[in-house]
């Protein structure tokens, strides 16, 4: 079943887009992702069963996927957004990047930034995007630091 729902919130929060669906074609699943230009080639045959929660506004994004099959992944991050991505145990680890990537490792890509990953036939994968200027400034009033410099 495939949902796809705004949710209201405070009087002048964002309203929250929702995706939570199974989806048995890539295609289903990239028309339903919300303002992510994706680019996925199937690596091996088999039937999909893909599986996407996303929850997002203009300001934050959470997102779970599931792939029941290998791709290779294309697409890049929100302009304005700094994307982090951590990966479920994979057997074996997927390349991110060009680099054996696993699920003791933190994605970092700033806004903008194109991506690129293998993944195995099993792929969960945990996003989560945040406003650049709302890192910088928790940066600088509660650490001290330069994010720009990070």
């Amino acid at each position: 079943m495939n949902r796809t729902n705004p949710v209201s919130g405070p009087e002048n929060a964002d309203s929250v887009k929702l995706i939570d669906g199974q989806f048995c074609h890539f295609e289903q699943l990239r028309e339903a992702a919300l303002v992510w230009d994706l680019d996925f080639r199937q690596l091996a045959e088999g039937r999909a069963n893909h599986q996407l929660f996303q929850a997002s506004t203009d300001n934050f994004e959470l997102i779970k996927t599931v792939f029941n099959v290998p791709y290779d992944q294309r697409s890049a991050s929100h302009p304005h957004l700094r994307t982090f991505s951590i990966l479920a145990d994979e057997i074996p680890p997927a390349s991110w990047c060009a680099q054996p990537f696993g699920s003791q490792a933190l994605a970092c890509f700033r806004p903008g930034e194109e991506f690129n990953s293998i993944s195995s036939g099993y792929f969960t994968n945990f996003i989560f995007s945040l406003p650049e200027t709302l890192l910088s400034q928790v940066a600088a009033s509660r650490f001290l630091l330069d994010w720009s410099s990070l």
